[in-house]
């Protein structure tokens, strides 16, 4: 979703392109984030998924649930 245009110049002539406008690709994966990586036990950590395409543009689809998995038996999930 990111506008662009492109002016070439040489001397004293120059153009410009009309808008270009890129757009995500397909939906291929979830870009994970924590709000820390080291948190004091007990602390609250908020983690997020933003789907992306496969160079990490993030992608706007509605309606998807996500399912929580973590990878040892500490710690627990809230909803």
């Amino acid at each position: 979703g990111t506008a662009t245009t492109v002016t070439a110049t040489t001397s004293a002539i120059s153009g410009t392109s009309s808008t270009i406008t890129t757009v995500a690709g397909t939906a291929s994966k979830y870009l994970v984030t924590s709000s820390s990586s080291s948190p004091v036990a007990g602390a609250t950590v908020t983690i997020s998924a933003q789907l992306a395409d496969a160079n990490d543009n993030p992608v706007a689809t509605s309606g998807q649930t996500v399912t929580w998995t973590k990878s040892n038996a500490n710690g627990s999930f809230a909803s």
